[in-house]
């Protein structure tokens, strides 16, 4: 156990917000402990809000996503960022409950992830295109074109698609309002090779 002389900044304890085995090295009086609660908590509804088909299977199952799938994004280094609830859907596919990954679920992962790459990117591409190789059909987001507007995400069937990804996600940048040519996917990182 960390003593609390130890931990006199937050800065001590940083490392320790997106970690919850971490939650036992401190006493559970100390103010950094509520910290790290509240950090927790913040990525907890950062991942299941937007996605109550993730919530329902981690509540069916006695919370077997969040505290498992935070300490393999901290193991691994992996960024909490657009691709937070594909990475979620990836990792979770390598257990035994992948049988309660259903299509719909990877839709609602995919149009959240393709909503937060919409509101937050800052590059020059005006959308993305987001797929799965379990189905035929893209999610897709564009920008808005002016603050005054709603961001849209869209299931699209493209009819005689291009192939899907190989495996898991994939995606692609769309850099004009209008997609002349397919410029084939950009896969993420695979999940059961870093397990």
């Amino acid at each position: 156990m960390t003593a609390d002389h130890d931990l006199e900044r937050d800065c001590d304890v940083v490392s320790s917000m997106t970690r919850p085995s971490r939650e036992r090295e401190f006493n559970l009086s100390h103010r950094q402990q509520v910290r790290i609660n509240i950090a927790l908590r913040g990525t907890w509804h950062a991942i299941f809000d937007p996605c109550p088909s993730l919530q329902e299977i981690d509540d069916e199952n006695n919370g077997v996503i969040f505290r498992p799938f935070m300490e393999w994004a901290y193991e691994h280094g992996h960024p909490l960022d657009w691709t937070l609830h594909l990475s979620v859907y990836d990792w979770r596919g390598q257990s035994p409950l992948v049988g309660k990954l259903s299509k719909k679920v990877c839709r609602e992962v995919r149009a959240v992830a393709a909503a937060q790459w919409a509101a937050f990117d800052r590059s020059s591409f005006l959308g993305i295109a987001i797929a799965h190789s379990s189905d035929p059909t893209w999610t897709v987001a564009f920008k808005a074109r002016n603050v005054h507007l709603i961001r849209t995400v869209e299931e699209i069937d493209i009819g005689s698609p291009p192939a899907p990804p190989e495996h898991g996600f994939g995606y692609f940048l769309i850099p004009s309002w209008k997609l002349e040519t397919f410029p084939g996917w950009t896969l993420l990182n695979n999940v059961a090779s870093q397990n």
